[in-house]
């Protein structure tokens, strides 16, 4: 019998409280590699609170969190991205007078870079994902759903371990979910743990 891998993602004990209240009692989660997990629960459950302190938004009351085997506390959003730790938000933040590429790439382009250049990037990294968006278009111009596909595409950039989507679906066509799942799979396959 063959030992079931480390888990991408541990968390033990969590709990958080927001003064008196406790929205969180001791939630634990095991997630591997390749593992599609959805949260399930009522409004005002505790899911969103546990992903944010996943992704660095809040730090937990107490608990541990593991990557990989090792300990994490994450003090920003931009240090879980940095270890693989990428969160997709319900509100997409991205730049809609911006092109598709220009997005991808927000915040992690070169100084120079020209957009011929910028666009064979942004071509290799929507092949990689199976993806075919506009290139050279501002976001503003495609769909709803073809904006969810930038925002992820963009939160899969670099060596991402594990990917959280809040709500994904809400705004969505149902063939747009469709794809969505389709794009879920293609991810799940590349061994990124996905919560949902």
């Amino acid at each position: 019998m063959t030992a079931a891998p480390t888990p991408r993602l541990s968390m033990r004990g969590i709990t958080r409280s927001f003064g008196p209240v406790t929205v969180l009692h001791g939630i634990d989660l095991d997630i591997r590699p390749g593992e599609v997990h959805a949260l399930l629960g009522e409004n005002g459950a505790g899911k969103s609170t546990l992903m944010k302190i996943l992704a660095g938004v809040q730090p937990p009351s107490s608990g541990e969190v593991r990557l990989n085997g090792q300990p994490v506390r994450f003090r920003s959003v931009a240090e879980a991205s940095r270890s693989g730790v990428r969160m997709l938000f319900q509100e997409l933040s991205l730049a809609p007078d911006l092109t598709v590429e220009e997005n991808l790439f927000l915040g992690q382009m070169p100084a120079a870079i020209t957009d011929h250049a910028l666009q064979r990037r942004a071509r290799a990294q929507l092949a990689a994902l199976n993806l075919d968006l506009p290139l050279g278009r501002p976001l503003r111009t495609l769909t709803v759903g073809e904006r969810q596909m930038v925002a992820i595409a963009r939160a899969l950039t670099g060596d991402t371990q594990v990917l959280i989507l809040d709500e994904p679906t809400a705004p969505l066509t149902s063939p747009e979910v469709e794809q969505l799942f389709t794009f879920i799979a293609q991810v799940r396959a590349r061994g990124v743990a996905v919560v949902y």
